[in-house]
């Protein structure tokens, strides 16, 4: 009998589905308008309430340490789920900071500290826990896994994060904000429960204990990951794709809702189309990818991306309408690149090595994201210091910045086409 068909196995594989779906939707409640919320109700300013969003963009940083703790640690699966438990009870104890008596500034340092330690905590391990699930699914049907994983989550998301609105825009309509905090709180702390569960019951065994925490040396590490060519241009193309991204994606919040005037609700029933189309796409573009290679499914995906980026360039109040195919061509293409971005680790890094490899390759992208972003928002500031005009024309500084997206994302084709691909054909 095949050994990915015995019931361990798939218990395992609907065990993590279930656990990714859970910590999905505990993220969805401390982001975007819950957050901000929270935020507004403890009397933070707006421009403050931006700098404590973007803490999260530190966290990457914190899976360069799993290199080293991976080298060292002798039980995966009971750190993993420490870490992923402390993680999820700090974004619960968030929504209890404004029903405490201590003082404005200590409640916004304990909200900084809590969000920095929750994400950092959840990174630490998102790569032991990912090789480690992975290693009950068949490396055949990679894509398609990961696939259906993704679909379920965004699909329970889309339901879930429209109840827990509805549920905090009761409370504040009755005046009573703190029982739609301690209603969230208490949403969280379950899901951290269920999640706890879903971890205990993916198998764990000595193989898979040696394989997710190796002992080879640090300069084995470097070695086989830095020293890995194929490797080191996977890493190339995912610090160009999320450079692409970080460059535009955090200025298009206001650039929806004020430049071209579409309001709240319109953003999220689009955002919400968006995710339903990327579910029902998921399984297709992941036997598509599976069929190929996951660097042919990447190129697809950036290249709808790319695509979906240049549409954005020509958004304006009168062509508003852009937003909504923009919307659903990056849905679409995260369908290819957020899944393959993992599995291609499998296509050009030994086993023992995969942890490692993640961690180096989510990080140096995610300094890439947050650079590019820091760029952007002064490239903005200057557009709109000119009072929007560039050459004689009046154009949105978002406009701007979605053509550098387009000019970077279209390298990413070019580059995973001509280098990445090739690399691994000859592998």
């Amino acid at each position: 009998m095949d050994i990915y068909n015995s019931k361990q196995y798939k218990i395992s594989r609907i065990a993590y589905m279930a656990h990714a779906a859970f910590n999905y939707f505990v993220s969805l409640v401390v982001v975007d308008v819950f957050l901000s919320n929270l935020l507004n109700h403890m009397g933070v300013s707006d421009s403050l309430i931006g700098v404590i969003g973007s803490i999260a963009q530190f966290a990457f940083l914190f899976q360069l340490l799993s290199i080293f703790i991976v080298r060292k640690l002798r039980g995966a699966k009971i750190f993993s789920m420490t870490m992923v438990t402390i993680s999820q009870i700090l974004f619960a104890l968030l929504y209890m900071l404004p029903m405490t008596a201590i003082g404005q500034e200590m409640k916004i340092v304990l909200t900084m500290l809590c969000i920095l330690i929750s994400y950092a905590a959840n990174q630490l391990v998102a790569g032991m826990i990912y090789n480690w699930a992975y290693l009950y699914v068949d490396p055949r049907a990679r894509g398609v896994f990961s696939a259906k994983n993704e679909m379920i989550s965004l699909g329970g998301g889309v339901i879930f994060a429209y109840i827990m609105g509805l549920v905090v825009d009761y409370y504040e309509s009755i005046g009573n904000a703190y029982g739609g905090f301690s209603f969230l709180a208490a949403t969280i702390l379950s899901l951290s429960l269920l999640s706890f569960v879903s971890l205990m019951l993916i198998k764990n065994d000595k193989n898979s204990e040696k394989i997710s925490t190796q002992q080879d040396s640090f300069g084995e590490v470097l070695k086989n990951t830095f020293g890995n060519k194929g490797f080191v241009s996977v890493m190339i193309v995912g610090i160009l794709y999320q450079i692409g991204m970080g460059v535009t994606g955090g200025f298009l919040g206001t650039f929806k809702t004020i430049d071209l005037a579409i309001s709240i609700s319109a953003v999220q029933l689009i955002n919400n189309a968006g995710c339903i189309i990327r579910a029902c796409i998921s399984i297709p573009f992941g036997k598509f990818s599976d069929k190929y290679s996951y660097a042919t499914g990447l190129k697809l995906g950036f290249a709808l991306c790319c695509v979906g980026y240049f549409a954005l360039v020509f958004a304006t109040p009168k062509t508003w309408w852009l937003i909504i195919i923009f919307t659903i061509l990056i849905n679409v293409s995260y369908a290819g690149t957020v899944g393959n971005s993992n599995n291609i680790i499998y296509s050009c890094v030994d086993k023992k090595y995969v942890v490692q490899a993640m961690a180096i390759k989510n990080s140096t992208s995610g300094i890439g994201n947050f650079c590019a972003a820091l760029v952007g928002g002064k490239i903005l500031s200057s557009i709109q210091a000119n009072s929007n005009m560039v050459f004689g024309h009046y154009i949105y500084g978002q406009q701007i910045l979605a053509a550098i997206s387009t000019v970077i994302l279209l390298l990413c084709v070019v580059f995973i086409h001509f280098v990445v691909e090739k690399k691994q054909a000859k592998q």
